[in-house]
């Protein structure tokens, strides 16, 4: 039976599983820093046409999304979602949870349009009341969508150029990634989204020596408010800290 409710119905592909049963004897260090990792992220490095990025390796895509934007923001600053997007319909409240609200707007086809991105952006520019209302600093996408639908090249492109127009990023959730970029008749590849994104997720097979069947890699392109090493910090630690939120609400 093939199920296609989500993508973890399925363990590692056999080659995959055989090649971590080698490494059963080996010890190795955590977090990211073990050799497999920085093979994994010099080969998504060269995927991205010699865009300067960061990759960054978490466990799952709820954490990647609430780890990477409580990194970008500031406690005052707020998320830009399309209403249908994960992170406000299907994530549980994990990225208000860090503190940052999500800003849902109505969505064209299970998509977020450079027209409406501008008019909340300008909303907050003319409300004059900045200091008593949450700032828009981030964009969020799915493409995806939940609904299958995806971006075109040119969607992209305007919605960069209102961005850029607002200084907010422009962060991708590309759970689905894969599909989209293999899907006949797409025009986007990994070199156009490291030039268009700020920062986006995309989904890897394995992490280390552990067994994910689908784990995530999120990859930092232009958050240039914070230099390298504070990113790094930054992500490090609320990598861990989601780790304890998410054993805490379990066992609530």
């Amino acid at each position: 039976m093939i199920r296609l409710n989500n993508d973890y119905n399925e363990i590692a592909c056999s080659e995959v599983m055989a090649a971590l049963q080698e490494t059963t004897p080996c010890s190795y260090p955590g977090y990211g820093t073990d050799e497999w990792c920085q093979k994994a992220a010099q080969a998504i490095l060269a995927q991205l046409g010699g865009k300067d990025a960061e990759v960054q390796f978490m466990i799952g895509g709820t954490q990647a999304n609430a780890t990477l934007i409580g990194a970008a923001l500031r406690p005052w600053q707020s998320v830009i979602s399309a209403d249908c997007g994960h992170i406000f319909a299907h994530e549980a409240g994990s990225i208000e949870y860090t503190g940052h609200k999500i800003l849902a707007l109505p969505a064209q086809n299970a998509k977020l349009t450079a027209k409406a991105i501008a008019a909340e952006a300008e909303k907050y520019r003319q409300s004059g009341e900045a200091d008593y209302l949450t700032e828009p600093k981030l964009v969020f996408l799915s493409s995806p969508s939940e609904y299958g639908t995806v971006y075109s090249k040119a969607e992209l492109a305007e919605i960069r150029r209102v961005c850029d127009a607002y200084h907010l990023y422009l962060y991708l959730d590309g759970a689905r990634l894969g599909y989209w970029l293999a899907m006949p008749g797409c025009d986007v590849t990994l070199a156009d989204l490291a030039v268009l994104m700020s920062s986006m997720k995309a989904p890897i097979e394995s992490v280390s020596a552990k067994i994910h069947s689908n784990g995530t890699a999120t990859i930092n392109l232009q958050l240039k408010t914070k230099s390298r090493e504070q990113l790094d910090r930054m992500i490090k630690q609320l990598q861990k800290r989601t780790d304890i939120i998410e054993v805490f609400r379990i066992q609530q």
